[in-house]
């Protein structure tokens, strides 16, 4: 199931599904969405069949159960701006990046308020993080890319029960193709149990490329996505 917003006036919250016999995506219910047409972070709780919507600009959460289709406001205390917003399944929780505080939130929903399970804060090495990108959780670990400095691109990887970073990559030689002299600019990543995968964007024309590494960050794969418009994410369909 894939879930939509489509950009309109009067927003509509689209919920799709693909048919996997001829690909083609069937509209299942659409739920009229008032929308100030800012972007938003979205995150599926598989378990509770619900999306979690926040608003960039408003810092307000929402949420949408997809099998009552009712929105509800979610009281949200701190105006802070967030990095990332997504659900882990092998914790059964929601998660955010906090992007002026650079902590990591584990949190619950109960009724319309956030509990929070598990928060620390991220750090390189018990130094300050410049700042912080993108991350995603995948089964027990936490991976984040982030800045030290401007020019310094780390790929970390946290242990989330232990709240601690186990490893990490810095990134500036991976993102440069010395035979044509190419920059990359990471958009996002996404983990599965084989791969870690990259969107990125040519910084020299604004092409954009799919860079496929191992866990290791050795790079196996990549290809251009073509025709590509401003694309802002990229999943996984296996586990």
């Amino acid at each position: 199931m894939i879930p939509i917003i489509e950009s309109e006036s009067r927003s509509v919250s689209t919920v799709c599904a693909m048919n996997g016999s001829n690909n083609r995506v069937e509209i299942l219910f659409q739920v009229p969405y008032e929308s100030d047409r800012h972007c938003r972070l979205m995150a599926y709780n598989i378990h509770d069949n619900c999306l979690l919507i926040y608003s960039l600009i408003s810092h307000k959460f929402e949420y949408l159960s997809i099998s009552t289709r009712q929105i509800n406001r979610i009281y949200f205390s701190s105006n802070d701006s967030l990095v990332s917003l997504g659900y882990s399944i092998n914790h059964r929780c929601f998660y955010l990046i906090n992007k002026s505080t650079h902590d990591l939130v584990l949190f619950h929903l109960n009724g319309q308020q956030i509990e929070v399970e598990q928060q620390f804060k991220l750090t390189h090495e018990n130094m300050k993080i410049d700042s912080l990108l993108v991350g995603h959780i995948y089964e027990n670990n936490f991976y984040l890319l982030y800045n030290l400095s401007p020019d310094r691109i780390i790929f970390g990887t946290y242990h989330v029960n232990q709240s601690t970073l186990i490893s990490f990559k810095q990134l500036e030689n991976i993102l440069y193709d010395e035979n044509q002299q190419l920059t990359y600019e990471i958009i996002d990543f996404v983990v599965n149990v084989s791969y870690i995968t990259f969107l990125t964007r040519l910084k020299d024309d604004n092409r954009y490329k799919v860079i496929i590494h191992d866990h290791d960050i050795n790079q196996i794969f990549s290809f251009d996505l073509i025709d590509a418009k401003q694309p802002l994410s990229i999943v996984s369909t296996i586990k």
